[in-house]
């Protein structure tokens, strides 16, 4: 369930781009967003403001998110510059991250939050806790700083469900996105 003063925006494809401009500081969180969403979006903030990327999922897409810098302008070396990316590994790497942001980064991408967090290795009960902390950060830095939380579910995982109701509580935006299926081919025999 979503909170109710929550916005949510449903897309198909790469129509738009998630607002986080320094002017307004939210937690906004983007379900499954089409692959070359990320790089675009990652660009286009790298050009005005400073950010930090924290790679919860390993999926950090340098390669492509320089490739959109340099059609977006010829200072290549200065928008790039101004992305710091972090990775975490572990749910406890996670909020470790989350207690150590400084707010004069600028804005706030935390990519395939919630990946760490079902490693089976830590005990559910000790993964959930870690979570709700986390998102607690996450609620507190968003009244800061511009924040954007990508989210990609893990179907066959039985904590997913919770732990997005848990993080959407938390979301003063959400974004979805709808992928066109194509058409199934028509059956001869």
């Amino acid at each position: 369930m979503i909170a109710p003063a929550c916005r949510v925006r449903y897309f198909r494809g790469v129509t738009a781009l998630p607002e986080l401009s320094h002017h307004q500081p939210a937690l906004v969180l983007i379900y499954e967003p089409p692959e070359p969403l990320l790089p675009v979006l990652i660009a286009h903030l790298s050009l005005h403001q400073g950010m930090w990327v924290l790679d919860a999922g390993n999926c950090f897409p340098a390669y492509a998110i320089a490739r959109h810098v340099r059609r977006l302008t010829p200072d290549l070396g200065a928008a790039l510059a101004r992305i710091q990316v972090r990775r975490a590994f572990t749910c406890y790497q996670v909020l470790a991250a989350l207690e150590q942001f400084s707010v004069e980064a600028g804005a706030l991408l935390v990519l395939d939050l919630l990946a760490s967090f079902y490693d089976q290795s830590v005990p559910l009960g000790e993964r959930q806790r870690l979570l709700v902390r986390s998102v607690a950060h996450l609620k507190r830095l968003s009244r800061q700083v511009p924040l954007g939380v990508i989210i990609f579910t893990r179907g066959g995982q039985p904590e997913t469900r919770l732990w997005l109701k848990i993080v959407e509580r938390a979301a003063d935006e959400v974004w979805r996105f709808s992928c066109q299926q194509p058409a199934s081919p028509l059956r001869l025999f």
